[in-house]
């Protein structure tokens, strides 16, 4: 399905609105099918912990609270309660190097031109993924190509039929980054963390006093970066909603 991205930057250090939001050619919206239904997932907030003293605080509306469930070390859901909650992310020392491999398939200077070029790997049957570490890049999926055996079988084909600009980047790592949290006394660690609460509303705030309030529900997920991603699942309409309503804020401010 094509697809167009959509990045609002809002006042402050880092709530941003970025999303890769589907392009219905064609559909009309029908009584089963409506945009309060459909649903969207938007980073607002990106590399989260590439800063020493990166912080974010999830509150709860008033009369309301915020429901966070993880999966712990034996794969079984987690589910706790709190109004607030602050998530930092702290550097770990691994017990043992680690290998991070990735195939790169090409550098670009915009998302047009890596989406495109993405595309076109689709075509030839190559799952990829799109990434921004500095330039924007196509990389083959990792989660698809997840051993050395396998990268190094795809780029071996990959040459073999002409693909010269493929390449394999790798680095040796000695510590990874790990979000954690504090509830009722306890410290928790964990790399995925949803977070919902009953009103569907719920509050974001940075380190440098920017928040803002935002419908749906919240992911806090690893990204390819190496940090991680708050990510905002909300239906088209809220998300649209919100939007509009941010931009006439910020036409009518005082500059």
């Amino acid at each position: 399905m094509p697809t167009t991205q959509q990045k609002t930057r809002i006042p402050g250090k880092r709530l941003i609105l970025s999303a890769s939001i589907p392009v219905f050619l064609g559909l009309v919206l029908t009584p089963s099918v409506k945009a309060k239904d459909l649903e969207i997932q938007v980073g607002i907030v990106q590399r989260f912990g590439e800063e020493k003293n990166d912080e974010i605080t999830l509150s709860s509306t008033k009369e309301d609270i915020l429901t966070l469930r993880f999966a712990d070390r034996n794969g079984q859901t987690q589910t706790l309660q709190t109004d607030k909650v602050q998530l930092q992310v702290v550097k770990q020392p691994l017990q043992a190097l680690a290998l991070s491999e990735r195939i790169v398939l090409g550098s670009y200077a915009t998302f047009e031109t890596a989406e495109d070029s993405a595309n076109q790997w689709k075509a030839k049957g190559i799952e990829v993924e799109i990434t921004q570490p500095e330039r924007w890049e196509v990389w083959a999926k990792r989660d698809v190509y997840e051993t050395p055996l396998l990268r190094r079988f795809l780029l071996q084909s990959l040459k073999a039929q002409g693909f010269d600009q493929a390449l394999l980047e790798s680095e040796i790592l000695s510590q990874t980054l790990q979000p954690t949290f504090t509830v009722n006394g306890k410290r928790y660690s964990q790399n995925n963390l949803e977070i919902s609460a009953g009103s569907k509303l719920i509050q974001v705030g940075l380190e440098n006093n920017s928040s803002r309030v935002y419908g749906g529900s919240l992911r806090l997920q690893p990204n390819s970066y190496g940090t991680y991603t708050l990510v905002n699942q909300v239906s088209i309409e809220t998300y649209l909603r919100g939007v509009a309503s941010y931009t006439e804020i910020g036409q009518g401010a005082a500059r």
